[in-house]
């Protein structure tokens, strides 16, 4: 009950496109939450640069040009579309990499 003022978000299930417009609300550094919404590179907006990818595992995640800060690790990566998680971002660099949402979701499916 705690906790419930706070909302949720859902994990997407479908396929992440080349191009997906995104947002990374996080906090870097451990300051208050930002949105990450720009990046120096696609043209100004955060997009979806590869939606397959490998991260600790092959294919594992999607890449994107995002700028994200040190600490930002474990943040959502949100579709602009849906407003859904389709990541969970992990790596920083050019370009970052997060977990496909796809991926978690059927691993605990059962869970939730």
């Amino acid at each position: 009950a705690a906790v419930e003022r706070f909302g949720s978000l859902r994990l997407s299930t479908g396929t992440v496109r080349r191009g997906e417009a995104i947002y990374i609300p996080q906090h870097p550094a451990g300051r208050p939450a930002e949105i990450a919404v720009e990046s120096t590179v696609d043209g100004g907006n955060c997009v979806v640069n590869d939606p397959v990818y490998d991260g600790y595992v092959a294919n594992s995640d999607i890449a994107y040009y995002c700028d994200t800060e040190c600490g930002s690790s474990g943040s959502p990566v949100l579709s602009r579309d849906t407003h859904e998680v389709i990541a969970l971002h992990h790596f920083g660099g050019c370009p970052n990499s997060g977990v496909n949402a796809s991926l978690i979701e059927r691993e605990i499916r059962s869970l939730i």
